[in-house]
């Protein structure tokens, strides 16, 4: 739903890190006041021209949305076009697991972190979750740039060179 719901707006630049911004504006829902959060974008994902794919898609409005033709009209889950399109690409793909959905990519992203050596407050702040310690309750948190680089070490197996040519 969180990327689902993105709109041109909601990609800032924080400190010079090119982020996603998680709110509960236009209709996000976040959960919770932990799941605001600010997520860097990984810097494949810049290079290889997203935020230039994000201009072209959204005429540079702020308030267009940027993934337009995978919002479902259901007001109740605005994810549902896209986890069904996310079903068959994965399939496509040959991972024929049928318990991998749109959801198991936040799932993923969680182990990748882990297996990075990313520490757990930081995994906790990229997706969004409160800590329940004594500890969690002082401060701010992983800075902007520590949660840039644990993003950076993910994925980096994966070549998306081929999304270049997306219109």
């Amino acid at each position: 739903k969180e990327i689902v719901m993105l709109h041109r707006r909601d990609i800032i630049d924080q400190d010079g890190v090119i982020c996603v911004s998680v709110n509960n504006d236009h209709g996000m829902g976040v959960k919770t006041p932990s799941s605001v959060r600010l997520v860097p974008l990984h810097e494949t994902i810049i290079n290889i021209g997203f935020l230039d794919w994000v201009k072209r898609t959204t005429n540079s409005n702020p308030n267009k949305p940027i993934f337009p033709t995978l919002m479902s009209k259901s007001v109740k889950d605005p994810s549902k076009r896209a986890t069904r399109r996310m079903s068959p690409y994965l399939r496509g793909i040959e991972l024929s697991d049928t318990s991998l959905v749109f959801h198991s990519c936040r799932h993923n992203f969680a182990d990748e972190l882990r297996d990075n050596g990313t520490p757990e407050y930081s995994i906790k702040k990229l997706l969004g979750h409160s800590g329940n310690d004594v500890t969690s309750g002082y401060g701010t948190g992983a800075s902007i740039n520590t949660l840039k680089e644990a993003v950076n070490k993910c994925y980096n197996d994966i070549n998306l060179e081929h999304l270049k040519l997306m219109k």
